[in-house]
């Protein structure tokens, strides 16, 4: 009396990255799960190295995690260096090559 089991049925757990866990009675698929979070995979282990597919079946009494789909950041633009010609001071040849860096402050962040 008093100990309350859950139907002794195991639950299909998703843990999202707020650490709140979705909870679903009976065993559901990949993408009835993913309906409902855009840009969000479902993984079996939390470092997430791979995804499960869209048709598998969760069943419970496994954790799964919800992550975000981390996109691939925009390529920034390649720029050329700008080299200045070789000066040579007078009575003595310059070895070294001279090379002016400009960056701006947003490329700095």
């Amino acid at each position: 009396m008093g100990n309350c089991l859950k139907a002794q049925e195991k639950v299909v757990k998703i843990m999202k990255m707020d650490r709140k866990i979705l909870e679903y009675t009976s065993s559901i698929k990949v993408h009835q799960v993913l309906s409902e979070y855009r840009g969000e995979a479902v993984t079996s282990t939390f470092l997430a190295l791979s995804f499960l597919q869209p048709d598998t079946k969760l069943i419970g009494g496994f954790s799964n995690y919800l992550v975000p789909i981390q996109t691939p950041s925009p390529k920034t633009e390649k720029r050329k260096a700008m080299f200045t010609s070789m000066e040579r001071e007078a009575g003595r040849e310059s070895t070294g090559l001279k090379i002016k860096l400009v960056i701006s402050k947003q490329q700095l962040r």
